[in-house]
């Protein structure tokens, strides 16, 4: 099967002059904010070195935390593609070639294998089934209501 890879890899950060006066600039501010604690809020503040090594951390966490999302994604997709039976498995595969042409990700093939195994069918009636008794909520509550309901 066709897939498309997860586009994001760790990657170092453009730390330019313009993000260093930016965060200079914020510390002034929270400096400022409280005139008689100053010298004690700069004396807490960290530089701009160790903002820089935690900004990177936080950034390659977070792109490690979607590849793993993304990865754990395409397990179950391929654990409820290959619970298909042989037949359905057949016309999952051509759809998601034929319906699905670049949009190959983890997400569209559960939709897709949703629509053969029978969930999706269950999840629409679910939704219908509430729809429906939203619906008569509303209309009850109207008809309490002639001044509304006119």
């Amino acid at each position: 099967m066709k897939y498309k890879p997860f586009p994001h890899r760790p990657r170092p950060i453009d730390f330019n002059q313009r993000r260093a006066s930016a965060f200079q600039r914020k510390q002034n501010r929270e400096a400022n904010a409280l005139p008689l604690f100053a010298e004690q809020i700069r004396e807490q503040q960290h530089d701009w070195e160790t903002e820089k090594d935690a900004r990177q951390r936080r950034d390659d966490a977070c792109v490690a935390r979607w590849r793993l999302r993304e990865a754990a994604l395409w397990r179950k997709a391929r654990s409820m593609y290959f619970a298909l039976p042989e037949q359905d498995r057949a016309s999952c595969r051509q759809d998601w070639v034929k319906v699905f042409r670049g949009a190959w990700t983890p997400t569209s093939l559960i939709y897709l294998i949703e629509k053969y195994n029978g969930v999706g069918a269950e999840r629409e009636a679910r939704m219908a089934a509430d729809r429906k008794a939203m619906n008569d909520r509303i209309t009850t509550y109207l008809l309490s209501q002639q001044a509304l309901a006119c």
